[in-house]
C-alpha cells in the first residue's frame, strides 16, 4: 500500500514523502550555491551570502536526517561534506554575528557606561571581520571552490534512493529528533554547562528545520506526528537560545586574543556574563 492508498475517495492526499523531500532538499542546495556566489561583489554580499548559504545547507542536512536510514550511506556522505562546508565558513559568520550582537547590545544600552566599550569592541570586530573575509576570498576567490563542491554533491543527492523514504521513516526520524531535544533539555537542567546549552539550541534548530521541510514540501506530518506536534517546536525558546549563543560568542572574544583593549575586555566580560545569566534564568523555566 502506498502512502496515499488509504485516503477516502474525493479527499486531498499527501504527496509521497520521498519525492517531495527530495525536491525541497535540492532546492535548498541550489539556493545555497546562489547565496555563495560572491564573485564581483564581495563586502556585504559575502557576509549575507555566507549566513544565508549556511542556513540553507543546514536545512538540507535536517532533511537528510528525516530520511535515514532509508537513504543509506550516500546520504551520510553528503551530510558529512555539507557539515564540513558549514564549519569551514563558521569563522567568517562568527565575525558578522559578533558585529550584529554588538549592534543589538549597543541599541539596548544607549546612554549607559557600557555603550562606549561596545563601540570600541565593534571597531575591533569590524577589522577582524574584514581580515577574515579577505583571507577566505584569497584562498577561494568568489567561493568558487565551495560552489563546485555543492554542484558535485547535487548529483549524489539526486541519486539517493528517495523512493524508499516513506511516512514511517519520517515519523521515526521525528520521534528521534524530539527525543534528542528532550535529552539536551534535561542535560541543561541537570548541569547548566555551556556545551549542553549549545547542544539544546542545535537540537531545537534541527527539529524546527525538519518541520519546515515538511511544510514547505507540501507534506502533512505522518501518522503519530499530528500537525499539532509542530507546536512543540518552541520558536520563542529557540530565539532566546540564539541570543544566549551570541552572548557566549562575545564572552569567547573577551580574552587576550579577541582584539579588545584590556579595559574593554574586562567591562564587556562582566556585562556579557550578567546578561547571559539573566537570559539563562528565563530559559531554565523551559528546562
Amino acid at each position: 500500500m502506498t502512502e496515499t492508498d488509504d485516503a477516502e475517495p474525493g479527499t486531498a492526499t499527501t504527496p509521497p514523502f520521498g519525492p517531495a523531500l527530495h525536491r525541497y532538499a535540492r532546492g535548498q542546495l541550489d539556493a545555497a550555491g546562489e547565496w555563495l556566489r560572491v564573485d564581483g561583489e564581495p563586502g556585504k554580499r559575502l557576509h549575507k551570502g555566507i549566513h544565508q548559504g549556511r542556513k540553507a545547507l543546514r536545512r538540507v542536512r535536517a532533511t537528510l536526517a528525516l530520511g535515514q536510514p532509508a537513504l543509506g550511506p550516500g546520504a551520510e556522505l553528503v551530510d558529512r561534506e555539507l557539515r564540513r562546508l558549514v564549519r569551514g565558513l563558521g569563522d567568517v559568520r562568527d565575525g558578522q554575528a559578533l558585529v550584529e550582537t554588538l549592534d543589538r547590545l549597543h541599541a539596548d544600552s544607549s546612554g549607559t557606561p557600557i555603550a562606549a566599550n561596545l563601540e570600541h569592541a565593534r571597531r575591533a570586530v569590524v577589522r577582524r571581520r574584514a581580515a577574515l573575509a579577505e583571507a577566505t576570498l584569497a584562498a577561494d576567490p568568489g567561493l568558487a571552490r565551495r560552489r563546485a563542491m555543492l554542484a558535485a554533491l547535487a548529483g549524489t543527492l539526486d541519486a539517493l534512493p528517495w523512493h524508499a523514504l516513506d511516512a514511517d521513516t519520517v515519523a521515526e526520524a521525528l520521534r528521534a529528533s524530539a527525543a534528542s531535544v528532550e535529552q539536551a533539555r534535561a542535560r541543561v537542567a541537570a548541569t547548566g554547562r555551556d556545551r549542553h546549552w549549545h547542544r539544546w539550541r542545535r537540537r531545537m534548530r534541527r527539529q524546527s528545520q525538519q518541520y519546515t521541510a515538511l511544510q514547505d514540501g507540501g507534506l502533512d506530518p505522518p501518522r503519530g506526528q499530528s500537525a499539532g506536534s509542530a507546536a512543540g517546536v518552541d520558536k520563542d525558546t529557540a530565539v532566546l537560545l540564539g541570543v544566549a549563543q551570541d552572548l557566549s560568542l562575545l564572552l569567547d572574544h573577551c580574552d587576550r586574543g579577541g582584539g579588545f583593549g584590556k579595559a574593554d575586555r574586562t567591562a564587556l566580560a562582566a556585562f556579557a556574563q550578567a546578561e547571559l545569566a539573566k537570559l539563562r534564568e528565563r530559559l531554565r523555566a523551559c528546562a
